[in-house]
């Protein structure tokens, strides 16, 4: 069965979505995903109830939605007790609109010397990120009962997906390379390939040249309506001469006992001895 050419372009899309897929996951495209790392410390984080602001992006701008990731490390050199934070992220636009991130808010703890890493995932509509736009880590300090209040933000972390890019264009080609490959199989069934035809040869015929054919049926040839012929020409009549023999030597009589053919001069028969004189 022969596969049409719309089946193999489907399966081909099919390879192309799995491909994309993988490469997204595994690769670090700069098309679908893009990261960024701020490692200058900040500020000292404040424990008198005010704050900093810390630029996560500045002036970005995308028409697709974006999936965001930012990682905050918190570095409190000399706090040997529990130590907390909150934080939030403040988005802002060129055409004035401010306002904190939805589902960003939250507070933090960490006891010792250890690093704090605080993690905000969430998404900028492509109402927003359509224009140019930068996003604060907003960051405030709780009264420290024993230790220092020195620790601030070591490093800044951001990761970026492309939304549409990065699921919904495997999506789509995978959606597009099975309706291929179906429309493919459906076409093959109603319109089956055309098999070449063999024409029958004679092998008791040489080939000739000629126009308009021709065909034996039995005994019968047909002439074809126009054909190169070579002129056959009409052969002599000829007349068959028959001459009579005529005995040499003597003039010859019929012998009187056999009837044989002897000669006039002879005295006995040559076939039967009889007397003729």
């Amino acid at each position: 069965m022969m596969v049409s050419n719309i089946t193999k372009v489907g399966l081909i899309v099919i390879v192309l979505s799995f491909i994309i897929g993988i490469s997204v996951m595994i690769l670090p495209l700069p098309f679908l995903s893009e990261t960024h790392t701020n490692t200058t410390p900040s500020d000292v984080i404040p424990v008198d109830g005010s704050y900093i602001d810390i630029p996560v992006i500045e002036g970005k701008q995308h028409p697709f939605p974006m999936q965001i990731n930012i990682e905050l490390v918190i570095k409190a050199p000399s706090s040997g007790d529990y130590y907390q934070t909150s934080s939030q992220i403040i988005y802002s636009n060129s055409q004035g609109i401010n306002g904190t991130v939805p589902y960003t808010e939250s507070s933090w703890g960490q006891s010792g010397n250890d690093d704090l890493h605080i993690s905000h995932y969430f998404m900028i509509a492509s109402k927003y990120s359509s224009t140019s736009f930068s996003l604060y880590a907003r960051i405030q300090g709780d009264p420290v009962t024993d230790g220092t209040n020195d620790f601030y933000v070591e490093s800044v972390n951001v990761k970026i997906n492309y939304v549409v890019l990065m699921t919904i264009l495997p999506l789509i080609c995978l959606i597009l390379g099975i309706v291929l490959v179906i429309a493919g199989l459906i076409a093959g069934k109603i319109r089956p390939s055309k098999k070449p035809k063999i024409k029958p040869v004679d092998a008791g015929l040489e080939p000739s040249l000629q126009w308009g054919g021709s065909s034996r049926s039995g005994d019968t040839v047909k002439t074809p309506r126009i054909a190169i012929k070579t002129p056959v020409k009409k052969k002599a009549e000829t007349k068959k001469v028959v001459k009579k023999a005529v005995p040499k030597g003597d003039p010859q009589r019929a012998c009187k006992f056999c009837g044989k053919s002897v000669p006039r001069s002879a005295f006995f028969c040559p076939h039967c001895y009889g007397k003729l004189q």
